[in-house]
């Protein structure tokens, strides 16, 4: 491992686990410091390790043990959460096609799906910049069921409007909602009208 990667992984581990490094940086500090004082700090019997720093080690591991316990249970159940998928489909840089809280079976699934959702709506294959394809989300929110659920998003930059699409009017898009029977045509929000629309700002 070279300088700059070991550099990386220094940055990545103070960036993300914060409160592991800064342990680990004070007991090599600790260490040093007792080595340099001829082992006044950790070996000799009444230390500063022996009358202070073992009993509170001891409550620090006890905790580290239980919040990574913690962090991990947290991740499994995130992971386990249903997933849902709303796609925006722009034109113009404007919304001409929408397909909300789809049916996902995980973040690889998004491209592919979203890829099928589109042409499903228009009964065409769509023609888009693949390489400005954006996902993004995966937030934890409240289902309808009264659950929670992981809710991701999606945005396509169409380079040719589909045919189905030529004849809407400016203002009206595309929408497939739950149940998912049958595709209608919505007009865009007063306030998305006069601008267009972002991936930051996709919501409804």
């Amino acid at each position: 491992m070279n300088h700059t990667m070991l550099r990386e992984l220094f940055r990545f581990s103070f960036s993300n686990r914060r409160m592991y490094f800064t342990a680990a940086m004070l007991l090599l500090a600790i260490i040093v410091l007792d080595f340099a004082l001829g082992g006044k700090l950790l070996t000799e019997e009444d230390s500063f390790w022996n009358g202070f720093l073992d009993p509170v080690v001891g409550l620090g591991t006890l905790f580290t043990a239980f919040a990574v316990w913690w962090g991990e249970m947290s991740q499994d159940w995130r992971d386990n959460l249903p997933k849902r998928l709303t796609v925006d489909f722009l034109f113009n840089r404007r919304r001409v096609m929408r397909c909300e809280n789809a049916y996902l079976a995980g973040e690889s699934d998004i491209r592919a799906l979203s890829m099928q959702i589109g042409a499903q709506m228009v009964k065409a294959q769509l023609d888009f910049k693949a390489a400005f394809v954006k996902s993004h989300g995966g937030e934890i929110r409240k289902s309808e069921d009264g659950g929670f659920e992981l809710h991701y998003r999606a945005t396509f930059e169409l380079t040719k409007l589909p045919e189905k699409l030529e004849k809407m009017s400016t203002g009206q898009y595309l929408s497939w909602c739950p149940p998912f029977d049958e595709v209608e045509v919505k007009l865009i929000e007063e306030q998305e009208e006069d601008a267009p629309i972002s991936t930051a700002s996709m919501g409804r």
